[in-house]
């Protein structure tokens, strides 16, 4: 929707709901990487607002070369562009014993933001969990 509203303010009309719910389900398998590139060469192309013909035109004249290459050259090897990467930790669960436990941390690359549960607004969904920063798992 930010990219809509981008483009409602670009061409200082506004786009009527039905056509943007049109929109949203004609589109919703586009990647919004790729959504955001055609609405960019429609920019170029067209005094209009545009229309799913007009999206759907654009991505089947444009290839996808370009754009994979950008996602490519930007994913952090760490956490292969997720954000979060996993860890291991052993712990002693009593009689049953030591037990190895896989847990998820916020990568070095802060492409995601770290969970903290005691900051939620509603308070009837707050919880102590947290999503830690590898950093302080493994530390440095």
């Amino acid at each position: 929707m930010e990219v809509i509203r981008h483009t409602e303010n670009f061409y200082g009309k506004e786009i009527p709901e039905e056509q943007k719910q049109f929109m949203f389900r004609e589109l919703k398998n586009m990647e919004i990487t790729r959504f955001k590139y055609i609405i960019a060469q429609h920019y170029r192309e067209s005094p209009y607002l545009p229309k799913v013909p007009d999206i759907l035109n654009i991505n089947k004249k444009l290839g996808y070369s370009q754009v994979k290459k950008d996602s490519e050259s930007n994913k952090c090897k760490e956490c292969n562009g997720t954000g979060y990467v996993t860890y291991k930790k052993q712990i002693d669960n009593g009689t049953a014993g030591k037990l190895i436990n896989e847990y998820g941390a916020v990568c070095r690359c802060r492409q995601k933001n770290k969970y903290e549960g005691w900051k939620i607004a509603d308070q009837e969904h707050r919880t102590n969990f947290y999503t830690p920063y590898i950093e302080e798992v493994v530390g440095g």
